[in-house]
Formats: C-alpha cells, structure tokens, sequence
C-alpha cells in the first residue's frame, strides 16, 4: 500500500484493545492485517495474585498471634501448650512455604503459557508476511512488486523461496525503482549470504545508480570480521568510475 493509505489505515487501527480494527471498505490485504492486529492486542494479561490465599493466610495467622499473646498474659505455662504452640507455628510455616510455593508454580505456568501463545502468534504473522511478500512480488504492478519487497524485508528468517523470489526480482525486473529496492531488502537476509549475493550481482551491474546503492549496502553490511575480505573483493571488481571513485573516498576517510 502507498504511504498515504498506510498512514490511513494506522491511523483506523483500534487502540483500545477491543478488537475493533476490522472496518467495512478495508481491501483484503487490509482485513488480513487488521485481524493479526486485534490479535496481538489479546496478548495483554493482568499479574497474577492469589489475593484470597494471602488474605486467608493473614487471618490465620493474626488469629494464632492473638491467642499467643493471651496465653502469655494468663502466665499459661503448661507443656501441652507450649507443645501446641510449636505444632501451630510448624503448621503455619508449612502453610506459608506451602502458599508461596502454589502462587510462584500458578504464575510460573500462565507466564509460559503466554510466552508459548506470543511464540506461535508471530510465527503466524510472520507466515502472512511471507505469503503476502510471495504473492505481491509476482504481480505485474511495480508498485505492487515494491510493497512485496517492503513486507519481505519485514520476514524473519525468510525460506528459500522467498529469497529466490527477492533475487528474481532483482535480477529480471525492468523497472529500476524496483530493482533499488530490492537492493535493500536482500540485505534484510543473514549478512553473509547478503554480502555474497550482493557482491556476486555488482559484478556483473550495468546500472550505476544500482551499482552505487549495491555499494552503500554492502558497506553497511560488513562488520571487523569481513571487512578486509569484502574490500578486497570491491577492489577487484570493474566498478563505474563514480561507483569507484566513491569506493576510494570511503578508503581515504577510514
């Protein structure tokens, strides 16, 4: 979608959290992303607290103090007592442990709980942005085929399908806007396969201007472990005489 219809449609997606972001006139692709929205909108719990067991635990226990003291008062000194004392504090202790042990085990699972339904919602929502990206990059509008690439750099880990679709773009599109940004959406794959394909295509790049943007993005790209190696490579490569003159200045400031 342009920017401006994307602008519009965030600015219809419902905020509340009620799940309200599905809206009459929305086209398909639209509707997709607006439920995944209201969805993930779900994923908000409240903490858990066994409010219940910690005000009974209070009573029982200002209860036993109370009598504890009374007992005191009236100079009670008997050994049964002092034996049903001790059995009453164990008793309590054991409550207590036993209380906090129930709450940490409840809170332990609903956390996992969560975490495992955060975990299969966004490999969902990444599968959609996946299939979306698949499916626009083989439309015959170009600004269709560039919202493919943009929802593609947004995949993570994406399958080999989905990077031979991004390379086909690359090296067979006519429309050369399409071409920059699929430039930028290879670098979105794991670095060293983006450096490898990235390199491997400026060798071989007519364009200047795609030559140059195939340039900032390896540049970009390389880290202190592959630096020397990719800047050998750029200086064995038949660059355009402005792509090499770039190349040369960014030596000079380094």
């Amino acid at each position: 979608m342009s920017e401006k219809d994307r602008e519009r449609f965030i600015d219809g997606l419902d905020l509340s959290g009620n799940g309200r972001s599905v809206k009459d006139g929305q086209n398909q692709e639209e509707r997709e992303l607006a439920l995944l929205w209201d969805e993930l909108g779900e994923l908000g719990t409240q903490p858990v607290s066994d409010t219940a067991l910690v005000s009974n635990f209070r009573d029982k226990l200002e209860a036993y103090t109370r009598g504890l003291s009374e007992g005191k008062r009236v100079g009670g000194n008997d050994t049964a007592m002092r034996k049903s004392e001790s059995q009453l504090v164990s008793f309590f202790r054991y409550c207590a442990v036993a209380g906090t042990a129930a709450v940490l085990a409840l809170t332990s699972f609903i956390a996992y709980q969560q975490y495992d339904r955060n975990e299969r919602l966004e490999g969902e929502l990444n599968r959609s942005r996946e299939s979306l990206a698949l499916a626009l990059l083989e439309q015959g509008s170009a600004a269709k085929r560039l919202a493919g690439l943009t929802a593609a750099s947004q995949v993570i880990s994406p399958s080999d399908q989905l990077r031979d679709s991004m390379v086909r773009t690359f090296d067979s599109d006519t429309n050369l806007n399409v071409r920059l940004a699929a430039v930028s959406a290879l670098t979105a794959l794991p670095r060293e396969k983006a450096l490898a394909l990235l390199l491997e295509r400026m060798e071989n790049e007519s364009s200047p201007l795609v030559q140059y943007e195939i340039l900032n993005k390896v540049l970009e790209l390389v880290d202190d472990g592959s630096e020397s190696r990719v800047m050998a490579r750029l200086n064995e490569l038949s660059l355009e005489p402005r792509v090499r003159s770039a190349l040369v200045k960014r030596d000079e400031k380094i």
